[in-house]
């Protein structure tokens, strides 16, 4: 089989939109408390809450902690709310 249907992405034209955008003051934030964290253990955001009401606003906090878990080598996260809406952030991987 010929591999001449598959490309380089380096070589391909053009801007391909999110690559190499910018992580989040937040990500990089979370990647800093994250960063030397053991699998099974994790952190507790108190200084961030969320309303259970507000769904949007939780996906995009839930989203800059997963970005900012990644930055430094996670590769699975857990994001559970605490009942005062503060994010607890476990490392699965």
């Amino acid at each position: 089989m010929s591999d001449n249907k598959f490309i380089d992405p380096a070589t391909l034209a053009g801007k391909i939109p999110g690559r190499g955008r910018k992580p989040s003051k937040m990500a990089e934030q979370v990647s800093k408390l994250a960063k030397g964290c053991p699998v099974g253990k994790g952190f507790l955001m108190d200084k961030i809450t969320v309303s259970a009401d507000n769904k949007a606003e939780r996906g995009r906090t839930r989203s800059a902690i997963t970005t900012g878990c990644k930055m430094v080598g996670w590769t699975d996260v857990s994001v559970s709310w605490t009942d005062t809406g503060s994010p607890l952030v476990v490392r699965k991987g």
